[in-house]
């Protein structure tokens, strides 16, 4: 099995081609923008991958994908918005895994390939939209969660995480957004736009009430693409929790505007660059992903290293549709995947580097 990993050269890409290699006869290649990766050996001591370049902005550099059976873009969002690769992996008969999670995009991307203008009948490959830790495996909980219950008049995803860990750039990038970008939520079947952050719901993790605040994240797209639930929201919550609950009456008086956004953006980029990037840049991140239903129903999964899980969930998704190989057309990952085989999988390529968790609670 031939795997090609667009942007494989970033802090999330670099994880994921190690991941891949785990998974037995897979042959990995790494894509590269600007330059190629250098030629230090993975952690299996086998040597660097091979590589080529592709460039999201530039179509005459598809073709390189033609020469993979599976192709996962890990690449920075916001630098190469993905929307013509997709098309060219639709058109062309290529299998490609998304795992941006930029919210804007993710909309624009199911609009295009769910909404009444895709052109389905023309289509030869293959697409799954939002395939990693969060976004991704949100879904496949929520699609649990609906499997016992059945479908929930509401559903929410809580991501609960250590702001005090590392990141790619990329990541800190699209944390800088989600502070500054309009935030979307579902309520009662109607798409309602909200400030950037807001103060958020309570819900329970164990026996504790938590705090959240409202943040724009692409599951709330995903799940109202796939379960059609009418009312959707999406929070996130700091470990420890003091800092989300002195933040919450903060956000009421949140700066807006394009001065503020002048003085504020560049300010909230060099202190999360400067946590993520230098400070921390090599501290695991506890991460926690809760779909929660508005009858208190709680499904959650929680790692001790995000950066290290979400790498090893790419792969394990990779191997779980290498075995069963959708039909062409777009796809939610729960339309094509199921929590119980890739969370086995994970398991078994991390092979007790870090934890990888499912817990569930009702209120």
């Amino acid at each position: 099995m031939r795997v090609l990993v667009i942007g494989g050269t970033g802090f999330l890409g670099r994880r994921t081609v190690q991941a891949l290699a785990k998974v037995p006869r897979a042959s990995v290649s790494v894509g590269y923008w600007r330059r190629p990766p250098d030629s230090a050996p993975d952690d299996q001591g086998s040597g660097p991958p091979s590589s080529v370049r592709i460039d999201l902005n530039d179509p005459s550099t598809f073709s390189v994908m033609s020469d993979f059976d599976w192709v996962v873009n890990v690449s920075d969002t916001l630098a190469a918005p993905p929307e013509q690769i997709v098309d060219y992996a639709l058109d062309r008969g290529i299998r490609f895994l998304e795992a941006g999670a930029h919210t804007a995009t993710m909309e624009r991307l199911i609009r295009r390939t769910r909404g009444p203008a895709a052109d389905r009948d023309r289509w030869t490959g293959c697409v799954v939209l939002g395939v990693g830790l969060f976004p991704g495996m949100s879904n496949l909980l929520a699609k649990e969660l609906v499997s016992w219950s059945g479908p929930p008049e509401e559903l929410n995803v809580v991501i609960r995480l250590n702001p005090l860990a590392g990141g790619g750039a990329g990541l800190v990038e699209l944390m800088v957004r989600a502070t500054q970008e309009e935030a979307v939520s579902y309520e009662k079947g109607q798409r309602i736009t909200h400030p950037p952050v807001r103060p958020g719901i309570e819900v329970f993790t164990g026996s504790r009430k938590v705090a959240t605040i409202g943040l724009g994240l692409p599951e709330v797209h995903m799940i109202r693409a796939s379960f059609k639930t009418p009312t959707v929201g999406t929070y996130v919550t700091t470990i420890p929790t003091l800092p989300t609950w002195f933040s919450r009456p903060l956000l009421r008086w949140m700066p807006d505007g394009p001065a503020a956004e002048k003085a504020f953006v560049p300010l909230m980029r060099r202190y999360l660059g400067l946590i993520r990037l230098k400070l921390f840049k090599n501290k695991p991140a506890f991460v926690e992903v809760n779909a929660v239903t508005g009858e208190g129903r709680q499904l959650a999964l929680r790692t001790d290293d995000g950066g290290a899980a979400t790498a090893h969930v790419l792969a394990a998704k990779v191997q779980a549709l290498a075995a069963q190989p959708p039909p062409p057309g777009a796809y939610m990952p729960d339309e094509v995947l199921n929590l119980g085989d890739v969370t086995s999988r994970v398991l078994a390529l991390a092979d007790g580097a870090f934890s990888f968790t499912l817990h569930s609670s009702e209120v």
